[in-house]
């Protein structure tokens, strides 16, 4: 998540089941979503061990106790912040305010209404903006309207979607996208007016669940859509609904609920979004966007780990080549294993029957300690799973000859990295060396993916040619 200004509120803070016990402090949520606040006072009533006046109760970041639910009122809205845990905390003895922080994952803030304690935060549904969204979508048409009613003429335009866009996925969840933006005025004299218009995913759920599930949905959705426009993209922001929280006033209306925390950060500055930028817009997946969300679903529910590993490089989250590399290698191993078809070394009866022939060969002391490692021995080498992911993209890896020198560097390389060991291979560790293989790998990968979405060979040709090989640097090595 990553909002455009950072917050930060005085207010009083109390625990759920203490509503008498309020400790004045500063809620801070900074641009990356992270949610802390410094207290000025204890909210546990607990004695600590009276050392000095004002002493740590333990050393700084260590030792850290969890705290669970806290709630508060900030300005005009209240405040509840879940799965918190107090650090930094001082106690005083001598007249000194006691201190602490405190680091929550999440922070609901509504208008009048908090959780209560052991009370499960339910939502039933969602509504999450995302930077290059509206350019993804490219649906508002601009409609104006001028009314003389009264004489003098009012002037009104706003931003309206004439196709309205909802899909559902495998267990009933609904996305649906909605655009606004409008302007009203009755100034004859104005030739110039700045328009702006909002697009945002609206998911709603068969039945209530957790925040956990929501959030789930909202980075699923928001690494789809990183790949689409060829870029890395932020959660701008998120608010959901909760039957729990209503206005009783209004006949049982859900409160929005605005929610804070640390669920993805990609890097804090985006390339400016264009239209021709994008390997696909919506218009190009509008007949099959549905089907393309469900697999896109499946991969994620096949072979989350790898995809969170290939969409982390994307973001910039590893500080060295190496680690971008390792990440990129075992992405590549996670995609093979899920998305490739690939038949073992042996027949499975037949494996099993060679092993049985090697344990009856060897003492008891000698199967132990080689077990382990035959067990695997009919899985395809790494070699063998990098050759059959590039397979049905080969077209665009180079002839034979560079596809078979590039898959003997990224094995080289990775064991070489993995193993920490000298060899006449480590030239290709050079970080030059592991730039371009990594280059090549990502490629790959995002090859494979746009694969594994159904788009024909003359689709993905078209987005090689006009912009994964300038982007990626996808050149033969």
């Amino acid at each position: 998540m990553r909002i455009s200004e950072a917050v930060e509120s005085p207010g009083e803070f109390w625990m759920p089941n203490a509503p008498d016990h309020k400790v004045s402090g500063i809620l801070r949520i900074s641009t990356e979503g992270r949610v802390t606040v410094d207290l000025f006072g204890r909210l546990d009533r607990s004695t600590p061990p009276r050392e000095d006046v004002l002493v740590p109760a333990r050393p700084p970041f260590s030792g850290a106790k969890t705290i669970g639910r806290v709630v508060g009122v900030i300005e005009e809205q209240v405040v509840t912040l879940d799965e918190c845990i107090q650090s930094n905390s001082f106690y005083s003895f001598g007249g000194s305010v006691s201190r602490s922080t405190l680091d929550a994952k999440s922070a609901y803030l509504t208008s009048s209404h908090y959780f209560e304690d052991g009370e499960a935060a339910q939502f039933s549904s969602a509504t999450i903006e995302y930077k290059g969204l509206q350019e993804w979508l490219s649906l508002p048409v601009w409609t104006d309207r001028t009314d003389y009613t009264g004489g003098q003429p009012q002037y009104a335009i706003s931003a309206t979607s004439s196709d309205p866009i909802a899909v559902h996925l495998g267990d009933g969840t609904a996305f649906s996208f909605e655009v606004s933006g409008s302007w009203s005025g009755a100034d004859p004299a104005k030739t110039e007016i700045t328009l702006r218009q909002n697009a945002r995913l609206r998911i709603t759920v068969p039945s209530p669940v957790p925040l956990s599930t929501i959030t789930n949905h909202a980075l699923r959705f928001q690494n789809f859509l990183s790949l689409a426009v060829n870029q890395p993209l932020p959660i701008s922001s998120l608010v959901c609904y909760s039957p729990d929280i209503v206005e009783e006033s209004q006949g049982e209306i859900e409160l929005p609920i605005d929610i804070f925390g640390r669920y993805s950060n990609p890097p804090e500055t985006q390339k400016e979004i264009r239209r021709f930028d994008l390997l696909f817009g919506h218009a190009d997946v509008a007949e099959s966007f549905e089907s393309k969300l469900n697999l896109w679903w499946t991969m994620y529910d096949s072979a989350e780990s790898a995809m969170n590993l290939y969409f982390a490089v994307t973001q910039d989250a590893y500080r060295n080549v190496e680690g971008e590399f390792l990440a990129l290698a075992q992405a590549a191993e996670g995609f093979h294993r899920q998305f490739t078809l690939s038949e073992p070394n042996r027949p499975p009866e037949d494996f099993e029957k060679l092993l049985a022939e090697i344990q009856n060969a060897l003492s008891e002391e000698a199967w132990t300690l080689v077990e382990g490692g035959l067990r695997h021995a009919n899985d395809p080498t790494y070699r063998r799973r990098l050759k059959e992911l590039i397979d049905p993209v080969k077209r665009h890896m180079g002839k034979g000859r560079e596809r078979k020198s590039f898959v003997s560097k990224v094995v080289s390389a990775r064991n070489r990295l993995t193993h920490q060991t000298e060899s006449e291979t480590d030239e290709l560790v050079s970080i030059p060396s592991l730039v371009r293989v990594s280059s090549k790998l990502r490629a790959l990968l995002l090859l494979q993916l746009l694969h594994q979405l159904n788009f024909s060979s003359e689709d993905i040709d078209s987005m090689v040619a006009e912009h994964i090989r300038h982007r990626l640097d996808v050149q033969l090595l």
